[in-house]
């Protein structure tokens, strides 16, 4: 696992890949001595594996098949998505740098690139944004933790 790989959409955060198995990559964790914590949960009546590693910044969902479906990293993570984008930039910064937002099913998307995106808190300065729809709706100092890696074609 590397801490400074590229993110790359639709791809990979770390040097994980979409669609990896999830026993490989526990594997090579506990061979580098790499610190994790794994869990399990539920959404839709679907079972899903999660591994947060290296103090959670970055996080691995695996389906009940043991194939990685999703990858996430946070602030400490230290690659970049298309050189410029990184987990812990405020709305202000990744509007100034991207042509184009789109907000879908919570995940702020730029430049048409459906494979790579922003998560948007739910709850940010007591004020809730479960619910939106363009980016002019966050405030600019808004900052987005998470930066998450998924199949394109995740939201259909």
């Amino acid at each position: 696992m590397d801490l400074k790989a590229d993110i790359i959409s639709g791809k990979s955060i770390a040097g994980i890949g979409i669609g990896e198995d999830i026993g490989v990559v526990l594997s090579n964790l506990r061979d580098d001595h790499v610190s994790f914590v794994e869990s399990a949960f539920e959404n839709h009546e679907m079972g899903f594996k999660k591994l947060d590693i290296a103090d959670a910044k970055v996080s691995v969902i695996a389906n009940d098949t043991g194939r990685i479906v999703r990858l996430f990293c946070r602030p400490g993570y230290l690659g970049k998505y298309k050189a410029v984008f990184f987990p812990g930039m405020s709305v202000k910064r990744i509007r100034q740098h991207s042509s184009k937002q789109l907000i879908m099913h919570g995940v702020l998307m730029v430049n048409d690139d459906y494979g790579a995106g922003f998560s948007i808190p739910d709850l940010y300065e007591g004020k809730q944004y479960d619910d939106v729809d363009h980016i002019a709706e966050l405030p600019d100092g808004m900052i987005l933790e998470e930066l998450n890696v998924m199949a394109s074609e995740w939201w259909r």
